[in-house]
């Protein structure tokens, strides 16, 4: 089976597939001699020990995720569906890898977060810019490529009379500036 096939003690591993050996890169029997929490990554130890103690109150486990620590050094993500025999105590258990799936989980995490970063410094400098833009002391016009009033400060209110709803969408040139202002600023 390309899955990890598991028969352990609540310490030991007592049967393993060759997959589990393949993933984390040890020996069969490196795995089987040493507790099995010593190749769980430290800070995913207790949570192994307190889904351990639900399947032992017959709540069995399903997609339970750890990390896992290869020989090279290297963390494996493995999910694990986990079950227990009364009778005997022991444990067995399916799990498979899924450390491409967190490596990509992560990076949309991270892009996300970019993408958050981004959106948060697009409005700082919005808010910057409106705060520039309001309190010029001078008429300042925005338009768009074809000509259209996309905004226009309170001055240019003052200035020419029509207040910056009147004149969104409109071209500059549709009689919006009266003809005195026009011929004095050719």
């Amino acid at each position: 089976s390309l899955d990890i096939l598991v028969i352990a003690s609540k310490e030991k591993f007592i049967k393993i597939n060759p997959s589990l050996s393949k993933i984390l890169g040890y020996s069969i029997l490196e795995l089987l001699e040493n507790p099995f929490l010593t190749f769980v990554y430290p800070e995913d130890q207790d949570r192994i020990i307190q889904e351990i103690k639900k399947v032992e109150n017959s709540i069995n486990t399903v997609n339970f995720e750890n990390r896992w620590i290869c020989k090279d050094g290297t963390i494996k993500w493995l999910s694990w569906i986990l079950t227990t025999d009364p009778e005997s105590g022991l444990l067995y258990a399916i799990a498979h890898d899924i450390t491409e799936n967190k490596l990509k989980e992560a990076q949309i995490l991270s892009l996300n977060s970019d993408l958050e970063k981004t959106l948060i410094q697009i409005k700082s400098n919005e808010e910057k810019f409106r705060v520039i833009f309001e309190g010029a002391p001078d008429a300042v016009i925005t338009i768009d490529q074809k000509g259209l009033i996309t905004d226009w400060n309170h001055q240019t209110e003052l200035m020419f009379g029509w207040n910056k709803e009147e004149v969104i969408g409109k071209l500059l040139t549709d009689n919006i500036i009266p003809e005195r202002y026009k011929n004095d600023h050719k």
